[in-house]
């Protein structure tokens, strides 16, 4: 599951549906590991897509299942917070999402990704795209259509909180 975009809120609620959905309540302490993907410069990036990969082999030990949540990739193609990727970094993007399709995960295990943003015409996007779901979490860029994304999200949030709305 790949969950790209600046709305928080939401890419905050695709990642806790991902986790309840695959992970049971009684092993998300230990089931669930974290790998920051908060990176800078061209090491730091590349250490974070090592920690994702180490992470990914990583079978579940105790545990009946196992999630990696690759949280706020700063890096990826067109995300810009990182700065500009270098193209050692870019490659070994495009090897992860290669070796994601060669070899995909056991069912025991899931791969989570958010980061705010991705370039969709990226290679790695175009991979991506062709072995996960890829949820769009964008705040749209006007107020006006910011204002019609809330009203048309309202419904299915007031659901899920158990809120009715008087007519």
């Amino acid at each position: 599951l790949l969950i790209v975009g600046d709305d928080d809120y939401t890419a905050e609620c695709e990642t806790k549906r991902a986790i309840s959905e695959h992970v049971p309540e009684d092993y998300r302490s230990s089931a669930v590991e974290i790998v920051s993907g908060a990176a800078t410069n061209a090491e730091s990036q590349l250490a974070s897509i090592r920690e994702c990969l180490a992470s990914l082999q990583t079978p579940p030990f105790l545990d009946p299942v196992k999630l990696t949540w690759w949280k706020d990739v700063s890096f990826l193609p067109g995300g810009g917070r990182g700065g500009k990727i270098s193209d050692e970094v870019k490659e070994a993007l495009e090897r992860l999402a290669d070796g994601l399709a060669e070899n995909p995960l056991p069912e025991s295990q899931r791969l989570v990704i958010t980061a705010a943003k991705l370039l969709k015409t990226s290679i790695f996007a175009k991979r991506m795209k062709e072995i996960a779901e890829i949820k769009d979490c964008s705040v749209p860029d006007r107020s006006k259509d910011r204002a019609a994304a809330a009203l048309a999200r309202l419904p299915e949030l007031a659901k899920k909180e158990n809120l009715e709305f008087e007519q």
